[in-house]
């Protein structure tokens, strides 16, 4: 079905991106209305109705979003694997620059709404962004005047529009900005100062040099076409694909996102029926239970949810408290860490060497995070284990970023590109410390740590 599904978009991309768009325009509006209604029928048939409404955009955007593999796979080995640094620096920019991309979008209408609130507001509630969310509250419902109108309506429109989406967006159990609109704040004051570029400005230069390089390439095939041989067609097909299908890279995990944030708004209203009733202890403790327990709990008092939760619960904390995943063993459980060749530069003391994602050279003060939501100052290097749609905001105010996992094609390195930052993955964390003062080299792979506190 997904082979039949690319093909269709192959063949006719503008019409499959058309269709997409009223899909999902429909699909929204269905699941909207399931939202509202709740899970009167019980939590698993609500999941299955919200599915059903879901799959005809989901199944069209997995199709698209599959046929840009091949074309990213291409790219991306001739990024790293070009005969000259202008064929790299070409296969780059075809990487970067999507109309419609709606990831990027968020991100742009996240960058306006932050600088729309007054930098004294962000000044004033820097270390208590709960304080200025019961504020924006009190706007929004108009139990208050003291902020910008323009602001409220923006957010307003914002949350309409994006409120779905959080952090761990993926995970049913985690909350959504519509929900907790400090998650919401933590990302927009990345957005504000005036040493912070415009990501929407970034977007147009990276569409505009993408472009160029494809009308280049495109006359180069021209000119060297001849009867018997000719790439035009390729690279006509090529272009076409890059223009109107590889916005859909982030598509289909951010729709995932909102059907996962109306999948949850379900599993909180059965919840709130088990907490009412005093069958469960603490919010939070219904994502330990299989969605058939949820409803047989809400139709059986005498099933004891504390016994099932309690189980699952001790198993989950004591994985929580593990400090290191490896995301490799082998059948001995040694852990096993990316082969990278390296120069004899690369091997001196105090030198970190990697995978260039992301072209160019900076130094700075590290910051290695968990999670998106921890604290970062403007100017510091981005270093983490990897990164999903979530981290975005942080590339805005970053100086170069250091991923532990990630090649060229992956979101972290996508987005360094996207917003001209210096990139390096496979590194390892704990070669780094929160505090180093770092020389992150993209295009060679090379951290090379000046200050190691």
């Amino acid at each position: 079905h997904l082979y039949r599904t690319t093909k269709r978009f192959k063949k006719r991309p503008v019409e499959c991106g058309e269709e997409l768009v009223r899909l999902r325009a429909a699909a929204r509006v269905e699941m909207k209305e399931l939202v509202t209604r709740g899970p009167v029928d019980g939590l698993e048939r609500y999941v299955e109705s919200v599915a059903r409404a879901a799959f005809p955009a989901l199944d069209l955007q997995c199709g698209g979003a599959f046929l840009t593999l091949g074309v990213f796979k291409e790219l991306g080995k001739q990024y790293k694997q070009g005969d000259t640094q202008e064929a790299r620096d070409e296969a780059a920019a075809m990487m970067l620059g999507y109309t419609g991309d709606p990831l990027m979008e968020m991100n742009v209408a996240m960058y306006r709404l932050a600088r729309e609130l007054p930098v004294a507001a962000w000044d004033e509630y820097e270390d208590r962004l709960s304080e200025l969310s019961a504020r924006i509250r009190r706007n929004v419902v108009g139990a208050a005047a003291d902020l910008p109108p323009t602001f409220v309506a923006s957010w307003k429109a914002f949350i309409e529009e994006h409120g779905y989406d959080g952090t761990n967006q993926l995970f049913v159990s985690s909350p959504r900005y519509h929900e907790d609109p400090v998650l919401l704040l933590e990302k927009l004051r990345h957005s504000v100062g005036r040493d912070v570029s415009d990501p929407e400005r970034a977007m147009v230069e990276a569409r505009e040099r993408r472009q160029g390089v494809q009308e280049k390439q495109l006359r180069a095939a021209e000119q060297a076409a001849k009867w018997y041989s000719s790439r035009v067609g390729a690279v006509r097909a090529r272009n076409l694909a890059l223009d109107q299908i590889m916005w859909l890279r982030n598509a289909p995990k951010l729709f995932q996102s909102e059907i996962f944030s109306a999948v949850r708004t379900g599993v909180l209203s059965c919840e709130t029926r088990l907490l009412e009733s005093g069958r469960l202890d603490v919010a939070g403790d219904v994502f330990h239970l299989r969605m058939a327990e949820v409803d047989q709990a809400l139709g059986d008092p005498s099933l004891d949810l504390r016994e099932i939760v309690g189980q699952r619960k001790a198993r989950y904390l004591r994985a929580k408290r593990a400090t290191v995943c490896p995301f490799l063993v082998d059948s001995r459980c040694r852990i096993l860490k990316p082969n990278v060749k390296v120069n004899a530069d690369a091997r001196a003391p105090g030198t970190l060497a990697g995978t260039a994602i992301s072209p160019g050279v900076a130094t700075g003060t590290v910051r290695i995070l968990t999670s998106p939501r921890d604290k970062f100052t403007k100017g510091d290097i981005l270093a983490t284990v990897v990164t999903d749609p979530s981290w975005t905001p942080l590339f805005v105010s970053c100086a170069a970023v250091i991923l532990q996992v990630g090649g060229a094609l992956q979101h972290g390195a996508l987005c360094a590109r996207e917003y001209g930052k210096p990139g390096v993955s496979c590194i390892d964390m704990a070669d780094l410390k929160s505090g180093m003062v770092v020389t992150v080299d993209g295009n060679t792979g090379v951290v090379k740590i000046l200050d190691g506190c």
